[in-house]
């Protein structure tokens, strides 16, 4: 094979792998949300466990983007592991849009599953792994369809 045609070939695997990469590393969120507010357990400055409470549409399906119809409650978290600061930061940019009525996305759906939402009358136990994944992100106009539907729960 002539140097052309092979940095040809070369480049065009390269170009699939860097493909491949990417989706990897852009992970469908596994949570779609108005957060109303956040609880952090047993304190805001060293936080081990969470509630998120507000509407929500989760991941039905694990690696896949397929969500749930949107509904209210709460969803209960705890961190994988003591040190993860990834998590707590997570945690605390939930801590800050809730109650501004700001729809996001967060949590990764190719890392793990997105826990259950619980119903507003169930007490806290057995949290979730949070799953890690994506940052928290607000949802601009590209989403507005699934924005629409987080907002038109209506409140209990």
């Amino acid at each position: 094979m002539p140097a052309l045609g092979r940095l040809r070939a070369f480049g065009g695997a390269a170009l699939c792998l860097a493909a491949v990469l990417q989706i990897n590393a852009s992970a469908p969120v596994s949570v779609y949300a108005i957060v109303d507010k956040v609880i952090l357990e047993p304190n805001e400055t060293s936080p081990e466990r969470v509630q998120v409470w507000g509407v929500f549409s989760v991941a039905n399906s694990y690696r896949q983007s397929q969500y749930d119809e949107p509904v209210r409650g709460y969803l209960y978290y705890k961190l994988e592991r003591a040190d993860d600061r990834g998590t707590r930061a997570a945690w605390a940019d939930l801590k800050k849009i809730a109650g501004t009525g700001e729809a996001v996305g967060f949590g990764g759906n190719f890392i793990s599953k997105p826990g259950k939402v619980r119903k507003v009358s169930e007490k806290p136990k057995s949290p979730d792994v949070y799953p890690v994944g994506n940052p928290v992100v607000i949802l601009g106009a590209s989403q507005s369809g699934i924005v629409a539907q987080l907002k038109a729960v209506p409140r209990s």
